[in-house]
């Protein structure tokens, strides 16, 4: 069940974000398939052992991100789940799954009919993901309003389109509480989401060309999605600014634009 539930959530998040579809997709459909083979009873042992191996590997991640103090797991997609927590789920299953041995394997005719009544789970919650996709997504593309240049409101989302910010005043400048601040001068405006690896590694490149230059009031940051609404980022010296709470955001990240006096001078997505 608790496979099951991850893999919805990551499914979701894979609709509702910006993340990298091979990796989040992956994984759900790892645990996806683990559940449905867990659940079908066939090769009990070795369903066991991988079962063992999943949850180590998920052990050892939560537990590398509790020790680097990350407010959130990313384990259960959008909904945040403290590293800790996620780490004394992973031993607790851990030491549930030492506990347990088979019966003995399934393979006779019964284990036929088992996994017959057993592929009914899967099944039907392959149909719950589907539904929800689906749901989620009508929510977001539906309509075609605008809040701003670039800016597309679809549902309860407001989705950052940088594509058509170039040569254009910046569209978050009314949006974000230094907003006024960005009209006049040079700045950099980099967005990141907490726990991105490439966010991280570009700050930390930001950071050094920023200590280069001497210049530190021209770099701002602009945390997307921010786990428990903190602004715990990597690199604490540089400016960070807000976007506003009316509307929950969707912007590719990491994202570098360049201002003049309010004005996009140019839009990078690093690779």
């Amino acid at each position: 069940g608790l496979l099951y539930i991850a893999a919805v959530l990551k499914a979701r998040q894979v609709v509702v974000s910006y993340d990298p579809w091979s990796f989040t997709l992956g994984v759900a459909a790892l645990e996806f398939a683990l559940a449905a083979w867990l659940a079908s009873g066939v090769w009990q042992s070795a369903s066991r052992y991988a079962a063992v191996a999943v949850f180590a590997a998920f052990a050892v991640v939560a537990g590398t991100k509790a020790a680097l103090g990350e407010a959130d797991c990313g384990c259960l997609g959008d909904v945040s789940l403290p590293p800790w927590m996620a780490l004394s789920i992973d031993i607790a299953v851990l030491g549930a799954l030492a506990l347990c041995f088979p019966s003995g394997e399934q393979d006779n005719g019964r284990a036929a009919v088992r996994f017959s009544l057993a592929r009914f789970a899967p099944v039907g919650f392959c149909a719950i993901i589907i539904f929800h996709g689906a749901l989620t997504a009508a929510s977001i593309f539906a309509g075609g309003r605008t809040l701003a240049e670039g800016l597309a409101i679809r549902g309860e989302y407001v989705i950052a389109e940088p594509a058509a910010w170039s040569g254009r005043p910046f569209a978050l400048l009314d949006y974000l509480d230094i907003g006024n601040e960005l009209r006049v001068g040079k700045h950099t405006v980099v967005f990141v989401r907490p726990g991105c690896p490439k966010c991280e590694s570009l700050l930390t490149e930001v950071e050094r060309e920023k200590a280069a230059r001497g210049r530190a009031s021209e770099v701002v940051v602009v945390a997307v999605r921010q786990a428990h609404g903190a602004s715990d980022l990597p690199s604490p010296s540089l400016r960070v600014a807000r976007l506003t709470t009316d509307y929950q955001w969707v912007i590719e990240t990491p994202l570098v634009v360049r201002l003049e006096n309010g004005t996009v001078v140019s839009v990078v997505v690093p690779s």
